[in-house]
């Protein structure tokens, strides 16, 4: 009953049916099938008879690739299984049909499928109603005349053409298209329209004049292309208003005379130079500015003659490349720009920086027209910038990346064994302290002339830090270095200074081997460098403060009494509180050197009769703070440092330079404050009467517990100066 039933409804329904086996060749790949069984509606929706029993091959003999696509696809399906929808066009048949494919069995598929091609000629009519309404409106909206030549008479035109003409639509549409066209250019038009339609190659822009119906002329602009209009040939043109550009070339030809003008009265010189005929056409006077020479005779000249050989090659490399790109293209070249050399007729070479562009001249030759421009200034500040990205601008020297970057062009096998020296200048920083930076670049500046005057060509000598020198010996090895830095020694000991030492401490190590790491040779030269400054740099330091003390004496006469006769009274008093002998000593010392510092005040402000004022009292305190930095660079004189620093502090914080008060003070400086204040007192000031001993008591007793220590200073009046404290 079911079988029954499910087979009237395959008889009985409109969609077609199939049953088919597939057919594969001998590499199992499908290349037929065969019909098993079909329903009515399959003969009804394909036309075809006589199926069931028969190959698709034999059904449709006339098989193209369309139909081998679908065999293989269904092919694919009775192998693997699965099933497929399809919307498919069979050319044979000129019909679309709608298909579902599946395979109940391998090797077997069934198809059903309904007639869709009335609906899909529907839906591709209205397609092409969409698609013709939307060219429609473009073709009416279009900001361009468009219109269609056809026998010399224009078939269709959109409305842009009646805005251009002046004419209604029916008088273009029943008028001979050359009616429009200007007498003058007539001929010209025509001619090229009938190559057009005769498939000859011709110019597909023409430019000529158009008469509107007001006897008015517009230049037009018309793009042409050859078609097919209703089975004849046509051409289909596009109009562009073009009255307003012709009208500014016009004014650009009647303003030729000014640029001429505006050209021969230039800076730059302007020139044309004939490619065809290797000659200048034209050069504007300035290049007598330029050169020396007058327009005629640069004119006179070959490109050869005209610069240098290494620039005419930079030229000709230029001219032959941009050369092929502008003929391939001639309306988006770019000016090349070059620097070049020219002979001047003043002696010598200049630099001019070269701008060229491409043209076609009225003969169809092709010219480079150029602007040279004088670069000297430029290139000479070039040459600086260089200069100092590869120099130390104090010393002249190379800097560290020119030594890095040559390191790795030295460092071959060729050059070994390489000895690589550094130089440390002892004591900078004390020099800087204490005489200013002038004095200390003064002493680098000496020692890299001492550098540059020992050494060979071939060295390679570099300033890499603040203190620090490096000098890089090719083809030497450590026997050979040592006699270079030993050469220089002898140089530094030569030379004399009163302000400062000149002591360098030398290190030095050789790559032997060219597997040899060289960072590993600059760690060893540098270790050995650092041994031998501690062994030098403390001695160089001491004569240095001892130079300081000298110059400060001699920069300020009543110094050196002052700073003696402070230490004798330190001495003493560390004597009777009972302080150790070393300490008695680093108090007599610090009296020695509490105002070295002074060393860095102007000359003008330390011997000045009069008040300080303001700003000059300013500079004056900061001489502890000098004195501190100068002290503290040495090992010997560190200890005592810390009080010169705050040999200037009160027991009220009211002092300088860091407001210390009571115990923050160190004793040491609370016997150097009262000590040095009574000698301040006692003795001839440029600013200050001397007072008596009695007076000078006065003081101290007047500003103890605000300056000074009472009980010290108690002790100084009654054991060092011998009076009674209650007395006075």
């Amino acid at each position: 009953m079911k079988e029954t039933f499910y087979q009237s409804i395959m008889i009985e329904s409109p969609a077609g049916y199939a049953y088919h086996k597939i057919l594969c060749d001998d590499s199992g790949h499908p290349y037929d099938y065969e019909f098993i069984e079909i329903n009515p509606a399959f003969e009804l929706l394909t036309g075809l008879r006589d199926v069931p029993g028969k190959r698709i091959s034999e059904l449709l003999p006339n098989i193209g690739e369309k139909e081998r696509n679908w065999i293989k696809s269904c092919g694919e399906i009775a192998i693997y299984g699965g099933s497929k929808f399809f919307e498919e066009y069979s050319p044979t048949l000129k019909r679309w049909y709608k298909i579902k494919v599946y395979s109940p069995e391998k090797y077997y598929f069934i198809t059903y499928f309904i007639d869709i091609t009335k609906e899909t000629i529907k839906e591709t009519e209205e397609l092409l109603r969409k698609s013709e309404e939307q060219y429609r409106l473009l073709f009416e909206n279009a900001v361009e005349t468009i219109l269609v030549v056809q026998n010399e008479h224009v078939k269709i035109c959109n409305p842009m053409a009646e805005i251009l003409s002046g004419y209604p639509m029916d008088e273009i549409l029943t008028t001979p298209f050359l009616h429009f066209v200007h007498p003058e250019d007539r001929q010209q038009i025509l001619f090229n329209y009938r190559l057009r339609l005769n498939g000859e190659p011709v110019p597909s822009i023409n430019t000529f004049k158009l008469i509107r119906k007001d006897e008015s002329v517009r230049w037009v602009e018309m793009n042409s292309i050859k078609i097919d209009w209703e089975g004849e040939v046509a051409s289909l043109n596009f109009l562009v208003d073009i009255t307003d550009r012709k009208r500014v070339e016009d004014a650009l030809k009647t303003s030729e005379e000014k640029y001429r003008l505006l050209t021969e009265n230039a800076s730059d010189v302007i020139w044309v130079f004939n490619v065809s005929t290797e000659k200048f056409t034209y050069i504007s006077p300035s290049v007598y500015s330029l050169r020396g020479i007058t327009a005629e005779e640069a004119m006179g000249e070959t490109l050869e003659k005209s610069m240098t050989p290494n620039s005419l090659l930079v030229i000709q490399e230029a001219i032959a490349r941009n050369k092929e790109g502008f003929i391939r293209d001639p309306e988006t070249q770019k000016y090349s720009i070059h620097e070049i050399q020219q002979p001047s007729k003043k002696g010598g070479v200049i630099w001019v920086e070269v701008s060229m562009k491409f043209r076609y001249n009225p003969e169809g030759e092709i010219e480079v027209v150029g602007v040279s421009r004088n670069i000297e200034e430029r290139k000479k500040s070039e040459r600086e910038v260089i200069y100092l990205s590869y120099h130390d601008q104090l010393t002249g020297l190379y800097n560290r990346r020119f030594y890095e970057e040559e390191l790795k062009r030295l460092d071959t096998e060729r050059n070994l064994p390489m000895t690589l020296v550094l130089a440390d200048v002892n004591g900078l920083k004390l020099t800087n302290d204490a005489f200013g930076h002038l004095e200390g670049d003064r002493l680098l500046q000496d020692f890299a002339e001492i550098l540059k005057s020992n050494s060979r060509a071939d060295d390679i000598i570099a300033r890499i830090g603040g203190d620090e020198f490096i000098i890089l010996l090719p083809q030497t090895d450590s026997v050979h270095a040592e006699k270079i830095v030993n050469r220089i020694q002898a140089s530094l000991y030569s030379k004399k200074s009163e302000k400062v030492v000149l002591s360098v401490s030398f290190g030095w190590a050789s790559k032997m081997k060219p597997e040899e790491d060289f960072n590993k040779v600059f760690v060893q030269a540098e270790d050995f460098m650092y041994r031998k400054k501690l062994l030098e740099s403390s001695s160089m330091k001491s004569k240095t403060i001892q130079l300081i003390t000298k110059s400060l004496y001699e920069k300020h006469a009543a110094e050196q009494g002052h700073c003696e006769r402070v230490s004798k009274l330190c001495r003493d008093m560390g004597m009777v509180l009972g302080l150790h002998t070393d300490a008695v000593d680093e108090l007599s010392l610090l009296g020695l050197f509490h105002d070295i510092g002074k060393i860095g005040i102007s000359e003008r402000i330390l011997n000045k009769s009069e008040k300080l004022s303001n700003l000059e009292w300013a500079e004056m305190k900061r001489h502890p703070e000098i004195g501190y930095q100068i002290l503290r660079s040495t090992n010997e004189f560190v200890p005592i440092s810390e009080y010169v620093l705050s040999h200037h502090e009160r027991l009220d914080g009211n002092g300088y330079p860091r407001k210390l008060k009571e115990g923050q003070i160190p004793l040491q400086t609370r016997i150097l404050t009262i000590a040095e204040s009574y000698d301040t007192m006692t003795n001839t000031h440029p600013y200050k009467p001397k007072l008596s001993d009695r007076e000078a008591i006065k003081e101290l007793r007047a500003n103890v517990n605000r300056q000074f220590d009472p009980e010290i200073a108690r002790i100084f009046v009654e054991k060092i100066l011998k009076r009674k404290w209650h007395t006075i």
